[in-house]
């Protein structure tokens, strides 16, 4: 159980990173980090030594990253501002 903590955690951060590759593609940008928050969330681990819960903080905090830039395109594009 704990391996599989592990491979949340490591997986909420890669999609995290990979939802901020997509600069300027909200939907899978939101995707991405609706799926970052749900691995990290299935990734926390009371247990976990210091760098697995940095890890999986790192993870949910990349995924919010995402989600708030995609709302700020939305935002920007429903003024007028088109960035995408």
């Amino acid at each position: 159980m704990k391996t599989l903590k592990k491979i949340f955690s490591i997986a909420s951060l890669v999609v995290g990173i990979i939802g901020l590759g997509l600069f300027f593609k909200p939907v899978p940008e939101i995707c991405c980090g609706i799926g970052g928050l749900i691995l990290a969330i299935l990734g926390r681990d009371k247990d976990a030594g210091t760098i697995m819960s940095a890890i999986c903080d790192w993870g949910r905090n990349v995924a919010w990253l995402n989600i708030i830039w995609a709302c700020i395109e939305f935002g920007l594009h429903f003024i007028g501002i088109d960035l995408f």
